[in-house]
């Protein structure tokens, strides 16, 4: 019992040091014995009965049968104001300062049940988070509540003051923000944005003199920052509650390290591959453990390809399509801007080449026109096999097509392959396009749209290419980053434009771009970028940008989030600059 017991430990310490968000911990105290299935069910009072308590964590722990874990809720200190609460658990199972008591149902599945059936506060759990002046998070996910007015507070003066908090609470299905002395921020119609559960964070990051910026989010999405705050100044308390109602809480995490850095950093954002010429990155998330990243010709390769699984370190899984299309000039140096998706069982993925179509330029001189082809494989990393005898798409009309790059609309589920013409060779106004893909993306359907075209401005200049889209389900609007500038310039930037319906018009968003020159130290020229999502449902952004090496064009990651005027912006992380949950 013991040897097998230590295994479980020993899997449950290596699982919490990569998925903190299990909340699973290895056990340092006694545990009594496992229960059955039948003696669980037996048990008059199941929530008491399932208990047992670490003595090294002081938390209650819980042996789920569903999985054959055992589980921690809470991970944290013995609660350190016991007078007030009348217990000596950190789930606090009483009123508070002498009202009426509630009750805390303790489910084994590791989530409690914070009861209120009468007036007066019904506080769940109190710990300490963070220390004056550090950063913190506190993130709380909710399964369900019935009748609730409040179910969150950070407190920075004590329990038994409310001077300085900030208040998360219920009503209806409204999300409202109450911190002392301001209005109250309404979310509406947030709480149950994903069906029966929802998730809190709060995350604030140390300014100085123990002052802090304090951001919300809703289901990952960014709702509120209060900067500069003078609200939380001192050690962080967090309450779990109900107020005249229920909430089940599913779990609960808080640390002093945010898993989401919010604050902008001139020195965070770092070079995926420093010294790796890596233009036009795309990358695949292919719903595993790797996800896979590809750019334009380099180093003898017409379509270099790397996979990772951490976004710290990479593999290069070589070079992805053999050979020249039937339709090529030749030229090895025109393999670019690959984008790539999976289509049944099938990868396809898609490139830029010379074409040996010519046109004549204004000037009288020759000039082959780019085209977009098509090639497969049954691997994401390859080797793909090009299809066809002439390219997918042309358009000798607009002077070439280049930057293709596929998206699947969520509304109507067809998948679009994204193009930019190539009218600046000649001196042309660019524009940006949207096609349909057959139901195995090798062919195309129907028009060609016209998304956005090239518009001189205070930040853009030249052209504008390399188009991405996001689809944001929480304000059911389409986000398009696009480059604008040569790429060889410092001030080659990405902008963004929106728009309600996938196949546009799309406006512009505030005059200025998303990632510019200086958005993070030595950073120039950052462009080429695609949009992507992990496995845990983040959003992040892949460009290239130049480092003080020429014009060789290294390869980023950054996190994307919202703001509360519905703008995205590129966060710096920690070390490779993304971080995945």
């Amino acid at each position: 019992m013991k040897s097998t017991l230590g295994f479980f430990c020993l899997l449950f310490l290596i699982n919490t040091l990569f998925a903190q968000q299990e909340f699973e911990v290895s056990p340092t105290g006694t545990w009594l014995s496992r229960m059955t299935t039948t003696e669980r069910q037996n048990l008059p009072n199941p929530s008491n009965g399932q208990m047992v308590f670490d003595t090294g964590l002081m938390s209650p722990c819980f042996y789920v049968s569903a999985t054959g874990k055992w589980r921690c809720m809470l991970s944290t200190v013995p609660d350190v104001d016991q007078g007030n609460f009348g217990g000596n658990l950190p789930f606090m199972e009483g009123g508070f300062n002498g009202q009426p008591q509630g009750n805390v149902v303790h489910y084994g599945d590791g989530s409690i049940l914070v009861q209120s059936n009468s007036t007066g506060n019904r506080y769940g759990y109190k710990a300490p988070v963070a220390a004056a002046g550090k950063a913190f998070e506190v993130s709380v996910r909710v399964k369900s509540f019935t009748g609730v007015n409040a179910i969150i507070n950070l407190n920075s003066t004590g329990t038994t003051s409310f001077s300085s908090f900030v208040e998360l609470a219920v009503e209806g299905q409204d999300l409202k923000i109450y911190a002392s002395g301001q209005t109250a921020f309404t979310a509406p119609n947030k709480i149950n944005y994903y069906g029966t559960e929802s998730v809190l964070k709060v995350v604030g990051t140390a300014v100085v003199n123990g002052r802090r910026n304090l951001h919300f989010y809703i289901n990952g999405q960014h709702i509120r920052k209060i900067l500069n705050s003078s609200i939380l100044t001192n050690n962080v308390d967090v309450i779990l509650y109900g107020w005249n109602g229920d909430v089940h809480y599913a779990d609960f995490h808080h640390s002093e390290a945010p898993s989401i850095p919010i604050n902008r950093s001139s020195t965070v954002i770092t070079s995926e591959g420093a010294g790796v010429v890596f233009a036009d990155p795309f990358l695949l998330n292919d719903t595993g453990p790797k996800y896979y990243c590809y750019a334009t010709n380099t180093g003898g390769y017409r379509i270099p390809v790397k996979s990772t699984t951490d976004f710290v370190n990479y593999t290069n899984e070589g070079d992805a399509l053999s050979g020249f299309p039937a339709w090529s000039s030749g030229n090895p140096n025109y393999f670019w801007a690959p984008g790539v998706k999976k289509f049944g069982n099938q990868y396809v993925l898609y490139y830029v080449n010379q074409s040996n179509t010519t046109k004549q330029k204004p000037n009288g001189s020759s000039y082959n026109v780019m085209g977009i082809g098509v090639a497969t494989s049954s691997t994401p990393q390859g080797p793909y096999t090009h299809v066809g005898n002439t390219p997918l798409i042309l358009r000798a009309d607009v002077w070439g097509a280049i930057d293709p790059e596929p998206f699947t609309d969520p509304i109507s589920g067809k998948t679009y392959l994204l193009w930019k013409s190539d009218a600046n060779a000649v001196g042309g106004v660019t524009q940006l396009f949207a096609v349909e893909l057959s139901a195995n993306g090798l062919s195309i359907v129907g028009p060609h749209y016209t998304l956005l075209s090239f518009q001189q401005g205070a930040t853009e200049d030249v052209l504008i290419e390399n188009p991405s889209i996001y689809f944001n389900e929480h304000d059911a609007k389409y986000y398009m980053i696009y480059s604008t500038h040569h790429w060889f310039q410092d001030t080659y930037n990405t902008g963004v434009a929106v728009s309600d319906n996938l196949l546009g018009p799309y406006t512009r968003l505030y005059n200025g771009a998303m990632l510019s020159m200086g958005h993070a130290s030595a950073l120039k020229g950052p462009g080429g970028g695609s949009f992507f999502k992990t496995n845990g449902n983040d959003l992040g952004i892949i460009f290239h940008g130049r480092n003080g090496n020429g014009n060789q064009r290294e390869f980023y990651v950054g996190d994307v989030e919202f703001d509360a005027s519905g703008i995205p912006h590129v966060l710096p992380g920690s070390g490779s600059g993304f971080e995945i949950d």
